[in-house]
């Protein structure tokens, strides 16, 4: 399923089903997603120690939300800096959906990583 998602919110192919390809990025993608929502759940059920000191689970799930915002931004980036390289920052039917987010938002590519984030968090929990 991330690997639909990662298409859908980075535009890009993670290789996560690939037998002969080493992804050293993805897998560190794919266990900060597991530590995400492996600590989610603890830190929503549980007595909330972490909001009087930080937990090691809190800390667990603080280092799963920033690596998947610094691979998402990462991506986006690459992608901004090859819109413009192209000088093509206009939507058309052809254009991934990262591509029109970008289009719209060209000076806010944090914007696009919010979206993306939920998209990818969302779709993989769904």
């Amino acid at each position: 399923m991330g690997q639909a998602i990662a298409r859908v919110a980075l535009d890009i192919r993670l290789g996560c089903l690939d037998k002969d390809v080493v992804q050293t990025e993805t897998q560190v993608l794919i266990d900060a997603v597991n530590t995400f929502f492996r600590n989610v759940v603890i830190l929503e059920l549980k007595v909330p120690f972490w909001k009087l000191f930080s937990t090691p689970t809190w800390k667990q799930y603080i280092w799963a939300l920033d690596t998947l915002r610094e691979i998402t931004m990462k991506h986006i980036v690459e992608t901004l800096k090859r819109l413009q390289a192209q000088d093509s920052l206009e939507c058309n039917h052809q254009s991934s959906l990262l591509q029109r987010v970008l289009a719209l938002h060209p000076d806010n590519p944090k914007f696009a990583c919010i979206l993306a984030l939920d998209m990818f968090l969302v779709g993989i929990d769904t």
